[in-house]
């Protein structure tokens, strides 16, 4: 099979290995399609993100959708051929985190294209069963591998418990952002405010639910949210966007009183600088998140129903052997990029 492998950073290449074999409760996926994250872009540019350093050459990505191609002895419940989507965490399924249902916090996880796990920018890749989740009919694999970042969205929402009626703010348009949308309009929210620096994005925001937009490079974000809801501020607000400490001063001042503050995207510093005085004043909730789970089945669903379009967030489709060139386009925001796919 093919690989496209990171070999030191700014550098992939193109490596044949062998078709590996499924173990007793593994599951054999010949990989359909992958979408390329910001984090792929970091660890291609950088060779790390955070204390996760690209010590050996590896395969990056961990968006993905594919079609069973072999089955462990003790596997039982899908089909060969059968089209899935691939949750990236594998977990050790006995710590407390685990056994709770939080196994997104399983200190042991071993996530796709994290070092040192392997990713699936490769044309086969191994996984637990567990990790599989079958697909009905009808439904594209491009639109399966947008499920990754989908569920981001999916886990903060479920977190904030908002009513219906609500109001929301959502600051970043990309895809995690474009999530937290879809997930507000779902959730019954009668105002939806995104924010972002570029209008493609802000204009595939409306699209999918959100009710006003603005660049922020043209207007200030307070004074906009302000003219839409008044004093009162939104109900929750989703960052999404990781531009850290830039956003600190909307993030508290957008909330109303008892809101909800939902923190998705990942700032490059380590700080989060915290208004203290406008958090107490407000008694403003602050959700932290944690990749994701529990969300497979239920946004297999809502995409299955037409409820959600992620089909739309691609924009930009490439073979396997342009990684190099995905990883470009998407970390330089070029030709209008929401998502860029990689397709076997």
């Amino acid at each position: 099979m093919r690989a496209a492998v990171l070999v030191k950073p700014g550098q992939i290449q193109m490596q044949t290995r062998p078709v590996p074999s499924p173990g007793p409760d593994e599951v054999l996926v010949r990989i359909s399609c992958v979408g390329v994250c910001a984090s792929d872009v970091h660890y291609y540019r950088y060779g790390q993100v955070g204390d996760h350093i690209v010590e050996v050459p590896q395969c990056l990505g961990h968006e993905g959708a594919g079609f069973i191609e072999a089955l462990g002895s003790e596997v039982h419940g899908f089909e060969l051929g059968q089209l899935v989507a691939c949750e990236p965490s594998r977990v050790c399924g006995w710590c407390t985190q685990c056994r709770t249902g939080h196994y997104n916090l399983c200190p042991d996880v071993k996530f796709l294209g994290t070092p040192p796990v392997e990713g699936i920018f490769q044309e086969y890749y191994l996984f637990h069963f567990s990790q599989c989740f079958p697909v009905p009919a009808g439904v594209s694999p491009a639109g399966v591998a947008m499920l990754e970042p989908f569920v981001s969205g999916f886990c903060a929402a479920r977190a904030l418990h908002p009513e219906p009626g609500h109001t929301a703010l959502v600051v970043g348009a990309a895809a995690i952002g474009l999530s937290c949308v879809n997930m507000a309009r779902l959730y019954g929210a009668t105002t939806i405010i995104a924010l972002d620096k570029f209008d493609h994005r802000l204009a595939l925001a409306a699209q999918q639910g959100a009710t006003h937009t603005l660049n922020v490079t043209k207007a200030d974000p307070v004074d906009f949210i302000r003219r839409v809801v008044g004093k009162q501020g939104v109900d929750c607000a989703y960052e999404a966007s990781g531009a850290g400490p830039a956003v600190a001063e909307v993030l508290l001042a957008a909330p109303t009183s008892n809101g909800k503050v939902s923190l998705i995207g990942i700032p490059r510093e380590d700080r989060f600088p915290l208004l203290i005085h406008e958090a107490r004043h407000k008694s403003v909730t602050i959700h932290n998140v944690r990749r994701f789970a529990n969300c497979y089945p239920a946004a297999i669903r809502l995409l299955a129903a037409g409820k959600i379009d992620l089909d739309s967030w691609i924009t930009h489709r490439f073979p396997l052997d342009r990684v190099a060139e995905a990883m470009e386009l998407a970390g330089n925001y070029a030709d209008n990029v929401v998502k860029a796919l990689i397709e076997m």
